[in-house]
């Protein structure tokens, strides 16, 4: 007989205790919707459910390729879940029986403030995921858009698919494995589609460790690679792209590249140049990623 769910909490390099976690989401606790750390959480709301799930905390790397479950869901080991999440992912699958992928936005939260003062000023970017314009909708289709696809490390999958296109794994990379696997994704949109739903939002418990230069250009450089793997579709596509983007017209790819990102106006005249020179090195790193995730080779 097949399993309700599948659940795989994908180790952390940087995990903390529950009870930092714990201690934030007391702080939150006054919140309407609390979020909680995901293992625990998981497994009670699994018990409660009454539901046959098997809930595994796992390397990347080593998240079966075959499952007998209905449903799979992923997440990082510092996701943080509301008390309903498990609820929400069956009922919108009983909604749309027919969909590959459902995903909700992720925000970030912490129990400290990074000390450096360049981090602080750009940690809302790191590892969030939202489309504020869908939020106010119980759901939204973004199959056609791959740009506004998920974090592969938050999403609920229909076990069928998840087969159908050989299960998760890592994206590799020429600086080491990717949990984020935009490939992965991009194949479940092939033969399913991609839902988008606020009621499926989760929270990434960023640890006092990991306000560190070096993880947030790490993040960067990911989002360039999987943004690259994901700009072509056959080796003349791959050149034309290279050429146009990198050779032709390189000023569209400094436009585009973590526009998000504005340059602070009001940071004070003795920070402006660090300022600078550290957002600047941000984007390159983007930009390499992107490259090379076009490309497929490491540059450097």
């Amino acid at each position: 007989m097949a399993k309700d769910l599948d659940i795989f909490i994908l180790k952390n390099e940087n995990s903390v205790s529950d009870l930092n976690i714990n201690r934030l989401v007391s702080i939150s606790d006054k919140v309407k919707s609390v979020h909680e750390p995901c293992l625990d959480s998981i497994k009670r709301q699994v018990r409660e459910l009454e539901i046959n799930a098997e809930v595994q905390l796992i390397e990347a790397g080593e998240v079966p390729r075959d499952v007998d479950s209905r449903l799979v869901i992923i997440l990082d080991q510092n996701a943080l879940i509301p008390r309903q999440y498990l609820l929400s992912a069956v009922s919108m699958n009983n909604m749309y029986k027919s969909k590959a992928v459902f995903c909700g936005p992720v925000s970030t939260k912490s129990s400290s403030k990074p000390n450096d003062w360049f981090i602080a000023e750009v940690a809302e970017h790191y590892k969030t995921y939202t489309l504020n314009e869908f939020n106010k909708v119980l759901a939204f289709d973004i199959t056609e858009e791959p740009n506004l696809f998920p974090p592969a490390t938050s999403c609920v999958i229909s076990g069928r698919f998840y087969n159908e296109v050989g299960g998760y794994t890592p994206l590799v990379s020429p600086r080491g494995d990717i949990k984020n696997n935009s490939m992965f994704l991009l194949e479940l949109s092939k033969i399913g589609s991609i839902i988008y739903t606020k009621s499926l939002e989760t929270s990434y418990y960023v640890s006092p460790a990991e306000f560190e230069i070096s993880n947030f250009s790490k993040f960067f450089y990911q989002l360039g690679y999987s943004r690259g793997v994901n700009m072509f579709k056959s080796k003349e596509d791959q050149y034309e792209t290279l050429w146009k983007m990198f050779v032709e017209s390189p000023e569209s790819i400094d436009n585009r590249t973590l526009s998000f990102i504005n340059f602070n106006t009001e940071i004070d005249a003795d920070h402006k140049k660090k300022y600078a020179e550290k957002l600047a090195t941000f984007k390159c790193l983007y930009q390499i990623g992107m490259f090379e995730g076009i490309n497929g080779q490491k540059i450097l």
